[in-house]
């Protein structure tokens, strides 16, 4: 995620980039003659720097998606060495190119969602904070003013939150070593989550791009050498197991299906498009399915979390009138 944000300028240009760069290609001209056209068009002095990168390592001779793989920040799980070469490039880049785009989509989309819940997390805590450290300490020093005993709630209450206080850094260091202990799986199912949301590595974004290098010409067995998955992730896991059982026995449908836990439908729909030669776009459909599975399960954990966020906020609202503002008001009736 930290990488998402800090290149996100540059990712959002690499769309147009790849999609100009294809459209040059297939009017006829040379790799070198199209990067040298874009480079000169470019008004980002950041990017025209990235372009006249690809362009010099292009003429020291480098692999042309070598050099893509190096230079841009496509954080894609694709290991290109300088050897490595695509039969139908111009079919990569405007492909590769609908992936960024409806990708980084889908961040922009998720960040909208997480305002509301965001909100109402922030203004919770504000108001939790403003109540204990800085309101019940004045409060406890008005009734000292008046010479009058603390009501009952109110005083539980600032000896509560005294305890919390004194006792920050041992609390937060049992809660810690508790969550850790019992709740490490979990833990772990959260950053696999959000790393697939963030970055390339889930099913479906996995036979997306697979789809890619189909259609851009190369085999199922030299497409699957290509990718490189972050070891510490559950679908690293999966991929190996994938990959080792499919080199084994051949057999890509039923492998697949198994490994990713496929249904039925999408299983029978792979093992027919083998017999067909409609392979890749059979796994682009199953991925689109997948990745609007999955959408739609991101968005009702978020639609389950803002009634949770709304009763802590009227929870906070609620000790903030019931414990201090009503004590005081009483007290001034009592006065008066």
């Amino acid at each position: 995620m930290p990488n998402i944000i800090k290149d996100y300028k540059t990712l959002i240009k690499l769309p147009t980039f790849y999609e100009r760069l294809a459209k040059l290609l297939n009017s006829g001209i040379t790799i070198k003659k199209a990067l040298d056209t874009i480079h000169q068009d470019e008004t980002d002095p950041k990017f025209k720097k990235i372009t006249a990168k690809i362009i010099s390592k292009t003429h020291q001779g480098y692999s042309f998606i070598a050099i893509l793989n190096e230079t841009l920040p496509q954080h894609l799980p694709l290991n290109f060495t300088n050897s490595e070469t695509i039969p139908n490039i111009a079919a990569f880049l405007i492909e590769t190119a609908v992936f960024q785009k409806i990708k980084l989509s889908n961040l922009k989309s998720l960040a909208a969602k997480l305002i509301y819940p965001s909100f109402l997390l922030i203004t919770t805590l504000s108001i939790s904070i403003l109540f204990i450290g800085f309101l019940l300490p004045e409060y406890h020093s008005f009734y000292k003013s008046l010479s009058k005993p603390l009501p009952k709630a109110l005083s539980h209450l600032i000896t509560l939150t005294a305890f919390i206080k004194k006792n920050t850094t041992p609390l937060i260091l049992t809660s810690s070593l508790t969550l850790f202990i019992f709740s490490n799986k979990l833990l772990h199912t959260l950053k696999d989550k959000f790393h697939s949301v963030f970055f390339p590595e889930n099913p479906a974004d996995f036979l997306w791009l697979l789809a890619i290098l189909l259609n851009s010409g190369l085999n199922i067995k030299k497409a699957l050498s290509l990718f490189h998955f972050s070891s510490d992730t559950s679908f690293f896991k999966k991929f190996i197991y994938f990959k080792s059982d499919f080199l084994n026995s051949g057999n890509f449908a039923t492998n697949l299906s198994s490994n990713f836990n496929l249904n039925a439908y999408q299983k029978e729909l792979l093992i027919n498009s083998e017999k067909t030669a409609t392979l890749a776009k059979t796994l682009h459909l199953i991925s689109t399915e997948l990745k609007n599975t999955e959408q739609k399960k991101l968005i009702n954990t978020l639609q389950k979390i803002q009634p949770a966020l709304l009763l802590a906020l009227g929870i906070a609202i609620f000790f903030f009138i019931y414990f201090t503002l009503l004590p005081v008001l009483n007290s001034i009736q009592n006065i008066l």
